[in-house]
């Protein structure tokens, strides 16, 4: 992982080669030492405030008497995966247009800024989606992380004009480099969100799952088929039911254990956690069926 490029004579030079990725948010850090919603909606609403007053004693109890939960504004989730789309595509285009020779020839300082340039241009989906509510649980965690990741990155500029430290600039823009990936690798291979030159996001998120330590478990096949069935009813996706523990569905366990309050978040497949994740499908499905495979592990 490039790191450091200061020369003995202390010029703030690093190879044009690198700098090409590291404009782009890549393994690298690019430190080397060297619409408000539409008014129209609250409008709106103002004028439904206003209409209710002519509703009946009746109607006006039954609408006050609706619970809190019924009230609530999901985001779109079609305008969320085409922003964040968007975002990153026009990104990855502003930090394209560097020439090598350019790159080549920037200091630390200069470096700095391009990249906040291009940390500027999703400053937008930033402010749109800061408060946004998803009926998903994982897609609210993937909103929060790719936005957190945004903000590392937005940290790590801070950070630099303060105290021109290249180790702490480094820290904070790895870090939001990596949540960035992970979102990005997961909406396009399983919500289909069409990103352009992501290649080292992919190559950070592959990094990732072979540094992610996978818990043994002794569960059988159909065990693990239940656990990714019901993953992928809570839209935790984990792809296709295959009977197989892999990272994929490791990670998707230790999600919904962190999202639902169920700790620790270990990842291992028990009759707990199916028995955890049996309830929550039940609570949006309607069914109090008990699956196969727990009545087999109860009987064990």
């Amino acid at each position: 992982m490039i790191r450091k490029y200061l020369n003995e004579d202390g010029k703030k030079r690093i190879p044009a080669a690198a700098l090409m990725l590291l404009l782009a948010g890549s393994l690298a850090c690019p430190l080397q030492a060297a619409e408000t919603e539409n008014a129209a909606e609250t409008e709106a609403e103002a004028v439904l405030e206003t209409e209710a007053e002519v509703f009946t004693e009746a109607e006006t109890e039954a609408e006050t008497a609706a619970p809190e939960e019924a009230k609530v504004k999901y985001t779109s989730v079609k305008k969320f995966l085409g922003d964040v789309g968007a975002a990153v595509n026009d990104r990855n285009a502003l930090a394209s247009a560097y020439t090598e020779a350019e790159l080549s020839m920037m200091t630390n300082d200069e470096i700095a800024q391009a990249n906040q340039d291009c940390c500027e241009s999703e400053r937008w989906l930033m402010d749109r989606y800061s408060d946004a509510q998803f009926e998903s649980r994982n897609l609210q965690y993937l909103c929060e992380q790719y936005l957190t990741g945004l903000q590392n990155q937005y940290d790590a500029y801070d950070s630099w004009q303060e105290k021109q430290d290249i180790d702490a600039y480094n820290e904070l823009w790895e870090a939001g480099f990596a949540k960035r990936a992970v979102v990005v690798v997961e909406l396009q291979k399983f919500y289909g969100v069409e990103f352009a030159d992501i290649a080292d996001m992919q190559a950070k998120a592959k990094e990732l799952e072979s540094l992610d330590e996978l818990k043994s478990t002794k569960a059988s096949e159909s065990a693990i088929r239940t656990v990714q069935e019901h993953l992928n009813t809570l839209k935790f996706p984990v792809g296709t039911v295959d009977g197989y523990c892999g990272y994929r569905t490791v990670q998707m366990i230790r999600r919904f254990q962190n999202l639902y309050g169920y700790l620790p978040a270990d990842g291992v497949i028990d009759e707990e956690l199916i028995g955890q994740l049996t309830e929550e499908v039940q609570k949006i499905t309607g069914t109090t069926e008990e699956t196969e495979t727990e009545t087999e592990e109860s009987a064990e």
